[in-house]
C-alpha cells in the first residue's frame, strides 16, 4: 500500500490554517503522512541586485520558530507519527509550492489566505495549483471547522466519460479502500450544451448504461457501496454538481480538471476551478494532464 506524503502550504493566517483540518481527513484515507509547508514572500529587488538565498534573508532562529509553528498547527488534528519536518522557503509562493510537490503526491490549500476572505479564486496561488500541479489538489474554502478531524463519510464523483475524468477514479478508489466512506458517481447532462429536455433524455439513456459500465470497471470491489446517478439539468454542470453536493450531505467532490467541455471553455471558467470555489465541501482536483 502506497504512503502518501501530502504537502500542506499555509501562509500561516486563520484561513490559510484550516487546510491543516482538511489534510488530517485525507491523510487518514490515502494512510499517508503531512508535511506543513511555509513560503517567506520574496521583496521585489532593484534591477541589477540578485536576490538572495532564504540563508541570507532568514535567520536560522526565525526559521525554527516557524518550523515550530508549522507542527503545532498539524499536531491539533495529526499525530506526530503522521508529520514530516516541515518546509520552509523563501521567493514566489506558487514557484515553490510547485516546485515542492513535484516530490510529494498530493497538495491541500484552503482557496482563501492573507488577501482576504472576499478575494476570488480566479489568480490565486491555489487556482494556479489546481491548473497546473503535477498532483492532485485538495481544496477547502476554509470555513468554521469542527475540534476533530474525521474521515470522509459522503463521496460525490463526477464523471462525463471522457478519458480525462477517468483519470479521477483510482484516487477515489484509494479513499474507499481505506475508509468506510460510501460514494456516488454522477454523470450531469447539461441542456446548456446538449438543447432540448427531449435530447437531454435521450442522452441520458445511454448515460446510464455507460455510468454502469464506468462503476463496474472502477468500483466493483465496493458493491453497494457506491451509488450510480444520471442528471439532466437545465443549469451549468457546475451549478447542477453543486445542487446535488449540498442536497445529498456529500462530505468530498472528486473531480478531474479537464473534460468534454475542456476543449471549449479550457481551464479558466472551467468546472473543476469554479467547484473549487464555491462548493461547501473540499473538491480533490486531479489534473488529467
Amino acid at each position: 500500500m502506497k504512503n502518501y506524503d501530502i504537502l500542506v502550504p499555509t501562509d500561516l493566517s486563520e484561513f490559510g490554517n484550516k487546510s491543516f483540518h482538511t489534510a488530517e481527513k485525507i491523510r487518514r484515507a490515502l494512510n499517508g503522512t503531512i508535511t506543513p509547508m511555509h513560503t517567506f514572500k520574496e521583496v521585489i529587488w532593484p534591477d541589477g541586485i540578485s536576490m538572495p538565498n532564504i540563508n541570507e534573508v532568514l535567520s536560522d532562529e526565525i526559521k525554527q520558530r516557524v518550523a515550530s509553528k508549522l507542527e503545532s498547527l498539524a499536531s491539533k488534528f495529526t499525530d506526530e507519527s503522521g508529520i514530516n519536518p516541515s518546509v520552509i522557503t523563501y521567493g514566489d509562493p506558487f514557484n515553490r509550492i510547485m516546485n515542492e510537490a513535484k516530490t510529494r503526491d498530493l497538495v491541500v490549500m484552503t482557496t482563501h489566505g492573507r488577501k482576504g476572505f472576499k478575494k476570488a479564486l480566479l489568480g490565486s496561488v491555489a487556482e494556479k495549483m489546481i491548473r497546473n500541479s503535477p498532483v492532485p489538489v485538495l481544496v477547502t474554502r476554509g470555513r468554521e471547522l469542527k475540534s476533530e478531524a474525521s474521515e470522509f463519510t459522503k463521496i460525490l464523483i463526477t464523471t462525463d466519460f471522457s478519458d480525462a475524468s477517468y483519470k479521477a477514479l483510482p484516487y477515489a478508489a484509494e479513499i474507499l479502500r481505506n475508509s468506510d466512506a460510501t460514494a456516488t458517481l454522477l454523470n450531469i447532462i447539461s441542456l446548456e450544451h446538449t438543447g432540448t429536455m427531449k435530447e437531454g433524455e435521450k442522452i441520458e439513456h445511454k448515460a446510464k448504461k455507460q455510468i454502469e459500465l464506468v462503476k463496474n470497471e472502477h468500483f466493483a470491489e465496493f458493491g453497494d457501496r457506491v451509488k450510480i446517478m444520471t442528471d439532466v439539468s437545465t443549469n451549468s454542470p457546475q451549478v447542477a454538481i453543486n445542487k446535488i453536493l449540498n442536497a445529498g450531505g456529500y462530505d468530498l467532490l472528486i473531480i478531474s480538471t479537464l473534460g468534454k467541455s475542456a476543449l471549449k471553455y479550457m481551464l479558466i471558467g472551467s468546472n473543476a476551478a469554479s467547484l473549487a470555489r464555491t462548493a461547501n465541501s473540499p473538491v480533490l482536483v486531479v489534473n488529467s494532464q
